[in-house]
């Protein structure tokens, strides 16, 4: 069960749309339409996919966590396997054509090193190893990008600049905006520009002369692209474009600001005029007015499941946050091929999902307050009816507290929240043996 609300990588082709998981790809052309899915997991023993390149054979090049490149063709057949580089990540790759072919490089990182793998293809694309290139031993990866003959990464020391015939040297490469705060780099024709944080968004040229500042707080910037004679900018609630106009040396007008009230973007991807953009779970938006989400869990894993009598499969799951809270949490319900997502509806009321009788997504919102511990239990109590564990909650009086949860799958109702009000256990399932204790709660391990 695997949730299709949040690619971990967009990729904008030609003709087609690639949003990537952890183990699976889907393939949607522009008009929302899904095209195909492909289930690495099961095709490749793929799960622990971080990103996806295209190179300019149509190679398909996917990267697992543990520093693995796979490269497919475009059936998602394996052609190669560098999974002996002992590198520990991917970060980036780019092509470049030169005189003596073409070329694939793509950034990596080793344990506190950074630095460039170097790949050339032959006749019929199937790409070969050259060498690493190791650029420092300290700085942390921002971004990399190719101009003219040149490959720039941007880093936390600075701007690395490097000549393609002369990468073998550390010394040859060059460093600019030495100890200046870096989020990106992209290209305008053969001009590198970069973004640069101060009090607000600078973009500057190499030397760090400032093109263009933009009134927008940088801690709140995701990404930038350059496509078509346009700039994108986006940050958490809002997609920026510009028309880039070089009249007289590089000018940006604005022309849209697109915003989100109550969720965040994460990913921007371009190709063209098709702007892509992912928003947190709520899967994604092609080009502002095709936001594809698909009949998916709500969430990425559950804690606990059980088979129906009818056939059918239901879910608990609760997902917390580094600090321990709740992030979120559901109950699934499988049936007849259709994923039915009861959703707690605090979490429906702050617009973490969207719920769209139009969407494919469909959601239930059943009104009661996830625990904070993971459920552990769930059962068919009677024919059609579910009761789940909902542990780690403290005592607050509150009729939606419980710590066992009956839900009417027939009706979509909670039937029953079982608290303090209504048994006898110790602790009232609320978790307060002594009223002098703020920190004690109970988390029911197993409902028989």
């Amino acid at each position: 069960m695997r949730s299709e609300l949040n690619p971990i990588d967009l990729v904008a082709l030609d003709s087609k749309v690639l949003s990537v998981y952890e183990s699976f790809i889907l393939e949607h052309d522009y008009n929302g339409n899904l095209i195909d899915k492909i289930d690495l997991k099961k095709k490749h023993n793929s799960s622990d996919i971080i990103g996806v390149e295209i190179d300019s054979f149509d190679n398909i090049w996917v990267f697992s966590g543990d520093g693995g490149i796979y490269v497919m063709d475009n059936k998602y057949n394996l052609r190669r396997n560098f999974d002996y580089l002992g590198i520990d990540k991917i970060e980036s790759c780019a092509s470049h054509d030169s005189l003596d072919g073409a070329n694939f490089f793509c950034s990596y990182v080793d344990e506190s090193s950074l630095g460039v793998l170097h790949f050339i293809y032959s006749g019929n694309g199937m790409p070969a190893f050259i060498d690493y290139y190791q650029i420092s031993g300290s700085a942390n990866y921002v971004d990399m990008e190719l101009v003219n003959n040149y490959i720039y990464l941007a880093t936390t020391d600075g701007l690395y600049e490097g000549d393609i015939d002369s990468l073998k040297f550390i010394d040859s490469w060059n460093v600019y905006l030495e100890g200046e705060h870096l989020l990106g780099l992209e290209r305008i024709d053969n001009t590198l520009i970069a973004i640069q944080a101060d009090d607000y968004i600078n973009i500057v040229d190499k030397t760090g002369s400032t093109i263009e500042t933009i009134d927008e707080d940088y801690n709140h910037f995701l990404d930038f692209k350059v496509s078509d004679g346009n700039l994108y900018i986006l940050f958490e609630n809002s997609l920026l474009s510009y028309e880039i106009s070089q009249s007289e040396g590089i000018d940006f007008i604005l022309l849209s600001s697109e915003s989100l009230d109550n969720s965040s973007y994460n990913l921007l991807a371009i190709s063209g005029d098709n702007v892509l953009t992912s928003v947190d779970n709520q899967g994604f938006i092609i080009n502002t007015d095709k936001h594809i989400i698909t009949n998916t869990p709500s969430i990425t894993g559950y804690n606990a499941i059980t088979l129906l009598e009818d056939g059918s499969i239901a879910a608990i799951g609760t997902l917390l946050n580094e600090d321990q809270s709740v992030y979120s949490s559901g109950l699934l319900h499988y049936k007849n091929q259709m994923f039915i997502n009861y959703i707690p509806k605090s979490r429906i009321d702050s617009g973490m999902y969207k719920v769209d009788s139009q969407d494919d997504f469909y959601v239930i919102s059943i009104n009661y307050t996830p625990g904070q511990k993971y459920s552990r239990s769930i059962v068919e109590a009677k024919k059609n009816h579910i009761a789940f564990s909902n542990g780690g909650l403290l005592d607050s009086g509150s009729s939606i507290r419980g710590s066992v949860i009956l839900v009417d799958l027939d009706s979509g109702l909670i039937e029953n929240i079982f608290n303090s009000e209504n048994t006898q256990t110790l602790g009232g399932l609320n978790g307060i043996y002594n009223t002098d204790w703020d920190s004690n709660y109970t988390v029911v391990s197993q409902i028989l």
